[in-house]
C-alpha cells in the first residue's frame, strides 16, 4: 500500500505518495547498480550536494530510468503544491526547474531515499544493548 510522503526542497512543497511494489523493485536494483543507494541511509546522512552528486555520477540512462520511477511522470502522482490555493497537478520534469536544475535533481534522490528507505532496515542498527542471544 501506497505510503503518502511530503517533500520539501527549496522552499516548495511537493507531495504524492511512495511508487508501487514493482517501481520500487526496479529502483532498488538501479540504485545499488549504480552505488546511488550508499547515499540514501539514515546513518550517515549525505548532504544535499552529496545527494545530487551521487545521482550525477550515474549513467544518464539510469538517471533517467530513475526519475521516470521516482516521478511516474506519465501518472503525475507527485504533485507541486502551490502557495495554499490548491495543487498544480503537473508532470514534475526539468522545465519547471529552469535555472535550478540540481534542485530537480535533489527531488528525485529525496523521492528515492522515500521509496528505498526499508531496504536499511535490513542492515544492524546501533544499539548499546547486545543482541538477541549475545551476552553482555
Amino acid at each position: 500500500m501506497a505510503r503518502s510522503i511530503s517533500l520539501f526542497i527549496a522552499g516548495v512543497e511537493y507531495g504524492g505518495t511512495t511508487a508501487p511494489a514493482k517501481a520500487q523493485e526496479e529502483m532498488l536494483h538501479l540504485a545499488v547498480n549504480t552505488g546511488i543507494i550508499s547515499y540514501l541511509g539514515d546513518a550517515t546522512p549525505a548532504s544535499d550536494a552529496e545527494l545530487v552528486m551521487a545521482l550525477l555520477r550515474s549513467p544518464f540512462e539510469s538517471v533517467q530510468r530513475l526519475t521516470a520511477l521516482a516521478l511516474r511522470h506519465d501518472k503525475a502522482d507527485l504533485i507541486k503544491r502551490d502557495d495554499g490555493t490548491g495543487n498544480i497537478i503537473l508532470p514534475i520534469g526539468p522545465n519547471l526547474f529552469q535555472d535550478n536544475i540540481q534542485f530537480y535533481y535533489l527531488l528525485v534522490v529525496q523521492v528515492l531515499r522515500e521509496n528505498l528507505k526499508g531496504f536499511f532496515k535490513l542492515l544492524p542498527q546501533e544499539s548499546d544493548e547486545p543482541a538477541p542471544g549475545e551476552a553482555a
